[in-house]
């Protein structure tokens, strides 16, 4: 299955196969064929991977009073 994004602004009308589908604008469908139209973009399934945050170090043994130059 092929999941797509309509960008057009107005709804437009695809032809799959034998069937004739009404896209609105930002609408998401899928398809079980693989289409090529300007209007729509394919969309990856797959979640982009996220960032991981570091962990601060601790300061042990140091002094935090800003005496410590």
């Amino acid at each position: 299955m092929y999941t797509y994004k309509s960008t057009c602004r107005f709804k437009m009308l695809l032809y799959i196969g034998s069937d004739i589908l009404e896209v609105r604008p930002q609408q998401v469908f899928e398809s079980s064929v693989e289409l090529d139209y300007p209007n729509i973009k394919l969309i990856n399934e797959k979640p982009k991977p996220t960032k991981q945050k570091r962990t601060k170090k601790s300061s042990k043994g140091k002094l935090n009073n800003g005496n410590n130059r």
